[in-house]
C-alpha cells in the first residue's frame, strides 16, 4: 500500500513525490478494490471536431494480481451490451457476451488485472501540480503528467478491461498515437487515482508550463476518461464473485491464435491457402504481416506505407472469415478485375472478392481520394493491386 497523499502546500506535495509511489509501485496501490467505474471515449479527426463518443458503465471489482470482475451495466457507441461480463481468476480468462449468447474462455492467459495507469511505462515525464479538487465526494489532488521529448518506452492505455499501447519516444513510424497528456485525479485518502484523463495527439510543443497547456487544452483527437465511484478499497470479496456460469445455451470459443510471421512469404507457409503478394506503386513500402488461427478458420494479412504526411496505406486480407465491413456499406458489385464488390470501410475504400471460395480484400487510404493528374483514386488503385493478384 502507498503512503497517504500528502496535504497541498506541504513540503511534499511537489507532483513528483504524488505521482511516484503509483508510477513506481509493482501493482496497485490497493489489496481489492470495488466501485463502478465509467469510461468514455472521445474521437474526432481534427481539433475543434464534434467528438463521436463511446460510453460503458460497469460494476467492477479487482484484487489483483490477477483477479476481475466487471459487469456492464449500461454501453452506448461501442460493442459492448448490458450483461456482458469479464471475469479473470488466476490464468483462466472468460468474456461473456450477452447479446451474442458467446463466450470467450483462455484457459492459458497470462493476463494480470491493470493497476489503471496510463503512464505506468513511461520512463522520462515531467508532471504538474494543478491543484485539489473533489470526485465523487473524495478530495483529491489533480497531477498532469506529459511524456518528455526525449522519453522511451511505451504507454500503457486500459480502456475497460482492454489494454492499448502506444509508443512514447523512438521511431515516429511506430507511433500509435501522438504523445499526449494525463491528468490524474489522486485521492487524499488512499492514493488510488479515482479519475484519470489521457489525450492523445496534443501538439508536440505542449509541456506543462500554463501557456502550453492552454494552447493544447483543444488540440487532441483521442481523449479517454475513466471516473470511478462508490469506491471501496481493501474489502474482502468473496471468492466466487471471480466465478462465472453462463447462461444455458451459450457457445463458447477459444481466443485468436496468432502465428509470429514478418513476410508475406511466411504467412503463406502457415495458412492452408494461398497469399500472392501484389505489385503496389513504387511510394509504397511493406510494413508487416500477420496470419491468425480462429473457430477453425485461417487469415492472412498484411500491409504497405508510404513515407509521406499524411501517410498513405494500401492493406491486403486474405481469409476464409466474413468481412469486416456490413452490407449497407458495399458501394458497387460484380465489378473490377475479379467480378468482386467495392465497400467503404475503415481501412479505405476495400475492394473484395473470392478466389477458390477463399475471400481476398484489398483496401486503399490515400491522403485525398483523386488527387493530381500523375495519381489515382482509392478504387482504381484497388483495381490494380487485385489486378495482379491472380485467381487460378
Amino acid at each position: 500500500m502507498v503512503d497517504e497523499v500528502p496535504e497541498p502546500g506541504s513540503d511534499e506535495s511537489d507532483p513528483d513525490s504524488l505521482v511516484a509511489p503509483t508510477l513506481e509501485s509493482e501493482g496497485a496501490p490497493y489489496d481489492t478494490l470495488n466501485a463502478s467505474r465509467e469510461t468514455v471515449v472521445e474521437t474526432r479527426e481534427r481539433p475543434g471536431e464534434v467528438p463521436e463518443r463511446a460510453e460503458t458503465v460497469a460494476d467492477v471489482e479487482k484484487s489483483p494480481p490477477d483477479r476481475l470482475r466487471a459487469e456492464i451495466r449500461s454501453a452506448s457507441g461501442i460493442d459492448a451490451a448490458p450483461g456482458d461480463v469479464t471475469v479473470v481468476d488466476g490464468d483462466v480468462r472468460k468474456h461473456y457476451f450477452a447479446a451474442d449468447g458467446r463466450m470467450l474462455v483462455d484457459d492459458d492467459s497470462d493476463w494480470t488485472v491493470p493497476s489503471g495507469w496510463s503512464a505506468e511505462r513511461v520512463e522520462e515525464y515531467e508532471t504538474a501540480y494543478v491543484g485539489p479538487d473533489e470526485v465523487d465526494g473524495r478530495e483529491t489532488h489533480v497531477v498532469e503528467l506529459v511524456p518528455a521529448s526525449d522519453a522511451t518506452g511505451a504507454v500503457s492505455l486500459h480502456i475497460g478491461d482492454r489494454q492499448l499501447e502506444a509508443t512514447v519516444g523512438g521511431d515516429p513510424e511506430e507511433l500509435v498515437d501522438g504523445p499526449g497528456r494525463t491528468t490524474w485525479w489522486i485521492n487524499e485518502e488512499t492514493g488510488v487515482v479515482v479519475r484519470e484523463v489521457v489525450e492523445l495527439a496534443v501538439a508536440e510543443e505542449a509541456t506543462v508550463d500554463d501557456a502550453a497547456r492552454e494552447e493544447a487544452d483543444d488540440d487532441w483527437t483521442r481523449r479517454i476518461i475513466t471516473e470511478y465511484r462508490d469506491l471501496a478499497v481493501d474489502e474482502p470479496i468473496a471468492d466466487d464473485r471471480f466465478e462465472f456460469d453462463p447462461p444455458p445455451d451459450t457457445e463458447t470459443y477459444e481466443p485468436i491464435e496468432s502465428v509470429d510471421v514478418e513476410t508475406v512469404a511466411e504467412a503463406d507457409a502457415v495458412v492452408p491457402f494461398d497469399v500472392p503478394e501484389p505489385d503496389v506503386p513504387d511510394r509504397f513500402e511493406y510494413r508487416d504481416a500477420n496470419a491468425n488461427e480462429f473457430e477453425d478458420a485461417y487469415t492472412a494479412e498484411y500491409y504497405y506505407r508510404t513515407d509521406s504526411e499524411p501517410a498513405e496505406d494500401v492493406w491486403v486480407r486474405i481469409t476464409e472469415r466474413p468481412a469486416l465491413y456490413d452490407e449497407g456499406d458495399v458501394l458497387e458489385t460484380d465489378v473490377g478485375p475479379h467480378g468482386g464488390e467495392f465497400a467503404d470501410t475503415h481501412l479505405g475504400t476495400t475492394y473484395a472478392w473470392r478466389c477458390d471460395g477463399i475471400r481476398h480484400e484489398v483496401s486503399v487510404d490515400l491522403a485525398v481520394d483523386v488527387t493530381d493528374a500523375d495519381d489515382t483514386d482509392e478504387k482504381s488503385l484497388a483495381s490494380e493491386v487485385a489486378a495482379t493478384m491472380s485467381c487460378e
